[in-house]
């Protein structure tokens, strides 16, 4: 239950940071999307439980601080999450790669189908202005913050489950 707890928190967390900070870093019109990280570094660590939930709240905190229906995000980091899932158990032997690939088609994902929903909506974008100025520039910027999201996760897993011994 604890764990639950100190994810909600963080998530709530991550959730203010990517409103407040993240969301002015930007590279063309992309950004990098730190629910999303804070999800896959959670989904790569071995010791954490919940995954479904916490998927699920992310994609109700994303949809709070976006004008895309919270829904929409809900759904996309839970195919994530099950992506993540079937990655992580089919090449176990090598994390960072499982984490980059997690991370590119997570945001290949995300990404996407919110550019769908856009142009579903009667949003006018062409396709090369939103893969050259907002989809590719966000994946860059992913692939570089998830080193640092995974970091800090793990770090604060480390210290929720201090109390078990590893031997």
């Amino acid at each position: 239950m604890f764990e639950l707890f100190s994810a909600m928190l963080l998530l709530l967390l991550t959730t203010i940071i990517q409103s407040s900070f993240v969301s002015q870093v930007r590279v063309l019109n992309g950004m990098s999307d730190l629910v999303l990280l804070f999800l896959i570094s959670w989904l790569h660590i071995d010791k954490t439980r919940h995954r479904w939930l916490i998927a699920v709240l992310a994609g109700i905190f994303s949809g709070y601080i976006s004008s895309i229906p919270y829904w929409v995000f809900v759904g996309i980091y839970l195919v994530i999450t099950y992506i993540v899932n079937f990655i992580h158990q089919r090449i176990w032997q090598a994390p960072m790669v499982v984490l980059f690939l997690s991370t590119i088609i997570g945001s290949i994902i995300s990404l996407g189908t919110q550019f769908v929903y856009l142009l579903i909506t009667g949003v006018q974008i062409s396709l090369s202005d939103g893969l050259n100025f907002v989809i590719m520039p966000s994946i860059v910027l992913n692939i570089v913050a998830i080193l640092a999201v995974y970091a800090f996760v793990s770090e604060i897993v480390k210290m929720i489950k201090s109390d078990e011994v590893e031997i």
